[in-house]
């Protein structure tokens, strides 16, 4: 498994995140300073996916999204009230425009982020999971750690006024277009 020492060459951490419930070898060999030689041999199993959890997330890692869109995370399991906090404590949204960015739990299961007002275009947002042995429910890990960026495009806003029928497209601020709607009928309410 690919992998890097750490600066101080104290631990190792693999490229890429362990399979769950997976048993792995492990063959060390060490050098101490004055040349003499140890080796050890063991092995480990990673969680299984009954104990651990894990958060599918949109936007994808290098995509180009509007300026409304949220950072969702979609946990494939509940998150209990007294660990919510810390799961979000492993998340962290930035923005290369600098806007606060906030989260809001809907359920024990997704949580979003996104600023007060929409992404700032052509801004720049990154995503960073850091989950691994953050516990989500009782005796329940996160297994984690990822990093994705996406890009915000140009903005365009479109705005439905139901009283008047109609819904107004801006683009980069300026009106592109104005164009008529139904809002429903009395069969189809909206």
């Amino acid at each position: 498994i690919p992998g890097a020492f750490s600066a101080d060459k104290t631990s190792w951490k693999p490229s890429d995140q362990l399979e769950r419930a997976t048993t792995y070898k492990v063959n060390a060999t060490a050098k101490d300073g004055d040349g003499r030689v140890a080796h050890e041999n063991g092995t480990f199993t990673t969680v299984s996916p009954q104990n651990s959890f894990i958060g599918n997330f949109t936007p994808e890692d290098g995509s180009t999204v509007g300026v409304g869109m949220p950072v969702s995370i979609n946990f494939d399991k509940a998150i209990t009230e007294k660990d919510k906090k810390a799961v979000q404590a492993g998340i962290k949204v930035s923005s290369s425009s600098n806007q606060e960015v906030v989260g809001h739990w809907f359920g024990n299961q997704r949580l979003d982020f996104r600023p007060e007002q929409y992404w700032q275009a052509g801004s720049t947002v990154s995503l960073k999971l850091d989950l691994d042995g953050v516990e989500g429910a009782d005796g329940v890990f996160g297994v984690q750690q990822k990093t994705v960026t996406f890009k915000i495009g140009r903005s365009q806003v479109s705005t439905v006024d139901a009283q008047s029928k109609t819904m107004k497209v801006e683009r980069d601020g300026k009106v592109v277009k104005t164009i008529p709607i139904s809002a429903g009928s009395p069969e189809n309410k909206t």
